[in-house]
């Protein structure tokens, strides 16, 4: 018996693979390190019990299934050791996510063609949005160890652990703008609405790959705005404040990075990769129509997977796109662009204040 791989199935894995990878060096790693960078024993216990509990809720309620049970108590550890930030972030977007894609099921149903009561994700769909992310906070691990600090982008010391950080949040920030944008967005534009194609802006049936509505990019705007919320929140309450202290004629003066940029940023980065994703898969997907049974078709296929006996090919019209990517190399990579390029995009635009700026 010959073993193939589905083709869209290689970048996730490689990405899941890097994951591990890091995973054990950043393990390793910790050993080797001063006391002061190493995990006390209540981030050890954190970090078994509360990817635990999450998997555990996530399989009762039938929100992800075995595997992605498996990827998450992963992330969920190495997030955890790395960053209490970065952990509120993960079990924020995590929360969210399990409330958004078991919200309007009965609308969502008539349009997706590959439906699931309660968007049961599996460790694709884990990796895809969250794996970016993870990678990030898990070169943060390794290089810089344990320990909770400001974004601070002054110090040259913090400036690649904060910049790792920040990486991370906007990544999340993205992923979980774009499941709030396809998940709440169709469900509050009313069963009669056709969204926009983003590269043409002509009408498309509802669940077309980058088809776009105002209530979509609304959502996401308030994915991305809840993580930055419960990221400025976990900063300013559990932080001390650290400043830049600079030498003057007269006074001291107090140059800091403020945290609150996180909030318009993050927003701005939930709205940024829900229009990434909606380019590339408006783009790199295939959409089809199957005027037969009325469903959207995302790939070109030689059997009618709906087993009628009539010719398939006569009732199927291209919408859109080509079939080189799937939805969840689409995700992946819309996740990769917003942790490795718009963090270099907003350095320069992150305002510096006077004394303790938060």
């Amino acid at each position: 018996m010959s073993l193939t791989l589905n083709r869209h199935i290689y970048l996730p894995l490689f990405v899941a693979s890097l994951n591990c990878i890091l995973f054990l060096i950043a393990i390793i790693s910790l050993f080797i390190r001063d006391a002061d960078h190493r995990p006390d024993w209540l981030r050890c216990i954190l970090a078994i019990l509360i990817p635990g509990l999450m998997a555990y809720r996530g399989l009762k309620r039938k929100t992800i299934d075995s595997s992605g049970a498996i990827a998450g108590i992963m992330i969920g550890m190495s997030v955890i050791l790395s960053s209490y930030v970065g952990t509120v972030a993960f079990i924020t977007c995590y929360l969210a996510t399990s409330k958004a894609t078991r919200f309007g099921d009965d609308i969502k149903r008539q349009f997706e063609p590959n439906f699931k009561s309660g968007g049961q994700r599996n460790w694709i769909q884990v990796i895809s949005n969250l794996g970016a992310a993870n990678i990030a906070l898990l070169l943060r691990l390794i290089w810089f160890g344990v320990g909770e600090i400001r974004l601070d982008f002054l110090h040259s010391e913090n400036y690649w652990n904060s910049w790792l950080l920040l990486s991370s949040l906007l990544s999340i920030s993205a992923a979980l703008g774009d499941t709030f944008s396809s998940e709440l967005g169709p469900v509050f534009s009313g069963p009669n609405t056709q969204p926009l194609l983003i590269t043409t802006l002509r009408r498309v049936p509802r669940g077309t790959n980058g088809g776009v509505t105002i209530d979509g990019f609304v959502a996401a705007c308030i994915g991305g705005f809840i993580i930055g919320l419960s990221s400025y929140l976990s900063i300013i309450m559990f932080i001390p404040t650290a400043g830049h202290w600079k030498q003057t004629t007269s006074h001291h003066i107090t140059w800091t990075t403020p945290q609150w940029p996180l909030l318009h940023f993050c927003l701005y980065s939930g709205l940024l990769g829900s229009t990434l994703d909606s380019l590339m898969g408006a783009t790199l997907q295939y959409t089809g129509y199957d005027h037969h049974r009325r469903r959207i078709i995302e790939r070109e296929q030689q059997i009618d997977p709906y087993g009628s006996t009539s010719d398939y090919s006569s009732n199927l019209e291209h919408i859109t796109g080509r079939d080189i990517l799937d939805n969840h190399e689409v995700n992946l990579l819309m996740t990769i662009i917003m942790a490795t390029i718009i963090p270099l995009i907003i350095m320069p635009l992150w305002p510096f204040g006077f004394g303790d700026s938060y």
